[in-house]
């Protein structure tokens, strides 16, 4: 009437016959692949974002070459610091200055942040009124970073230190 069976386990993670730990096992492999591709997702969507804010120039921005939107500003220096709370400055390009901005931000000043330091700004222009709304301030690093300059070199035939 019955007949014997031989089990066969193998040894390791699937080594039950039990049909609920089975299944949970399989629960948690599609939680952790269905993480695994929405953080992939993430951050890929991130990168494209990110790569698609169009960086200018000062002049640029100013000459109408301004695409609307979202926009990075480099290469400019703090001309002016009208206000610290709210900040408010000017932001001169190299052009001299026809290429100067106003630029407005609800941000703190970096740490670093005083006329004549180079700045990037991220956020909008509104040509109408000649003002960047900055959502994003940045400073380049102090020049304590920069390689001290090199001594004077002796000139040949000039009597040195320590010379009668």
């Amino acid at each position: 009437m019955f007949e014997a069976r031989e089990e066969y386990s193998l040894p390791g993670a699937f080594a039950t016959t039990d049909s609920s730990a089975c299944e949970r096992r399989m629960k948690q492999a599609i939680l952790v692949t269905t993480i695994l591709v929405a953080a992939a997702g993430i951050l890929l969507w991130v990168g494209i974002i990110r790569a698609a804010i169009p960086v200018l120039k000062v002049g640029k921005l100013l000459r109408g070459e301004y695409p609307g939107g979202v926009v990075q500003v480099d290469g400019g220096t703090v001309k002016a610091i009208r206000s610290h709370t709210p900040l408010v400055f000017v932001l001169g390009g190299s052009e001299g200055p026809q290429s100067e901005v106003l630029v407005r931000s609800k941000q703190f000043a970096p740490e670093n942040f005083r006329e004549g330091v180079p700045v990037s700004i991220r956020g909008v222009y509104d040509p109408a009124t000649a003002t960047f709304e900055a959502y994003r301030v940045a400073t380049q690093c102090p020049s304590r970073y920069r390689p001290a300059p090199a001594p004077p070199q002796p000139v040949p035939g000039a009597p040195g230190r320590g010379a009668p």
